[in-house]
This record gives C-alpha cells, structure tokens and sequence, in this order.
C-alpha cells in the first residue's frame, strides 16, 4: 500500500519551511496543520526537528504528547536523537517510529542498538543527499554539513546495522516542486531491500504517481505541495498563518491530500482511503 506522509519540519514552536533544507521561513502553528492532515487522510506524520542536531538540543517532547492525544495515525519524530533513553521517552510519549541521520554518522552502530531494543520496525533513516562532482554525497545536520561517505555506501552501512525504512531526501530539489530527483531514484533503488520513501521535488500528482508505477517506491514524503495549499485555497484559516511565499517560487498547483489520494486510486494504486 503506497503512503502518504506530511512532513513537518520543527523550530522551536513553529511550523517552518525551507528551500535546499535553507532558508527557514515561520508557517505557523504545527498542530493546526497535524490537524488539518489527520482529517484529510494522511497515512502517518512525519515530525523533524531541523535544528536539534546543529543545536546539539532536543525539544519534540511537548509537541508529540500534545498531537497524539489528537492524531490517531503513526508519527515519525526526528532531529537531535543521541540516546536510547530518549526514544524510550518518545515512544511511550506517543510517537510510533524514530528517524535518525546525525547520530548514525558518529556512532553506525546506534543503529543496531536500536534495533535491537524498539525493533527494525520502529526505526527510520533519513538520509539527505547531493549531488556534487558526479557523486551523491550524504549530508547531516539538516543537510548543512557533507559526510564525504556517498550513498550506496551509506545505505549498505545501515542496512547492515538492522534499519526499517529510509526516507531519501534530495537537497538540491528539496522546497523547489520542481520534480523528484529521478536519477538518484533510479541510482539506488536496487540496492534498498527496505521500505523506500521518497522526499524533496513533489510539483504535480503525475509525480507522486509515478513513485508507485515506476519505481514502485513505498510512499512519498511531502512538503510544500500540500502546505502552501493553505495559500491557494480562499476559505483557509489565514489568521494561523504568517508566512509569504518567496517571490520566485513558482506559481505551481497544490493540493489536498484526499485529492492525491483520490488521482492514485483512479490509477489503481492502492492507498488507505
């Protein structure tokens, strides 16, 4: 079953939105919009915390106690994750899965521990990638500093090391809905034996799409296509909102996700309705 997963990115209170994992601009209040994708149907939440790790700080706590007392699908929480302690504390605060990057640079086998403790299951990687001299290069610390280590390395190492699910984030396309990176798809996707979700490009339905039919991924993390509906849409709460889209963005359609959800099941492709 093809997913559909919101992504949140977290600073301080705010709900915020970058281009190139840069630039972070206030949307507003992330649990109006936790709310406005539950009722909508998204599959899961993914919640990140894009300056915990550069900050060396750890602050998602209060903001998962409150959503899931509300939001009764799966959540995703990153950013800043250095301990088992702290996933314990998550997942017994309501959190379903953990997603780890910078951590896993400096200790691969966190990734074995975890494993071993919460199950593969409960383990997501997020790894962020460029492209830089014909490699595709891993980054950490919200896509700020390069690992030198490049993909297919990368995703042997933590394969190895027992992780679930990896969601592929492409910097150069991340905040741009501009497309998906489809050669970096195609790069990696037979050597992934685990879920593979793809982040960073969404600007039309034939994109999500195509996830499914031609590449046959598991899911597809989104951003800006759905945010910036609340800007394209005349009856949306405005007042909960304080951000004003970058002059140079392109003008592209957004959307719903009942309304993606609706164009894949037209294409027979099976989403939780």
């Amino acid at each position: 079953m093809f997913r559909i997963i919101p992504k949140l990115d977290i600073k301080g209170s705010n709900l915020v939105k970058g281009i190139n994992l840069e630039g972070l601009r206030v949307l507003g209040d992330p649990n109006y919009f936790i709310s406005q994708y539950y009722d909508d149907g998204a599959d899961e939440i993914f919640i990140q915390d894009v300056v915990a790790s550069l900050y060396d700080n750890y602050s998602l706590l209060s903001i998962i106690k409150s959503i899931s007392k509300k939001c009764f699908i799966p959540i995703t929480v990153g950013g800043g994750i250095k301990s088992l302690d702290e996933i314990t504390s998550l997942l017994t605060n309501g959190a379903d899965r953990i997603s780890i990057n910078s951590h896993a640079f400096s200790n691969i086998n966190f990734i074995s521990n975890v494993a071993k403790k919460f199950g593969s299951s409960t383990l997501s990687i997020n790894i962020q990638v460029m492209k830089i001299d014909d490699k595709y290069i891993t980054f950490y610390n919200n896509g700020r500093t390069p690992s030198g280590i490049e993909i297919l390395e990368w995703i042997k190492s933590i394969q190895n090391e027992g992780v679930g699910e990896i969601v592929l984030t492409s910097i150069s396309k991340e905040g741009l809905m501009g497309g998906f990176d489809l050669e970096l798809i195609e790069k990696i996707r037979q050597f992934v034996n685990v879920p593979l979700l793809m982040n960073g490009g969404a600007s039309s339905l034939d994109d999500i799409a195509s996830l499914k039919l031609d590449y046959d991924l598991s899911g597809v993390v989104l951003s800006s296509i759905i945010h910036y509906n609340f800007f394209h849409n005349e009856t949306s709460d405005k007042t909960k909102l304080n951000f004003k889209i970058k002059d140079n963005l392109p003008k592209l359609k957004t959307y719903k996700i009942n309304e993606i959800k609706k164009y894949l099941i037209d294409r027979n492709i099976e989403v939780r309705s």
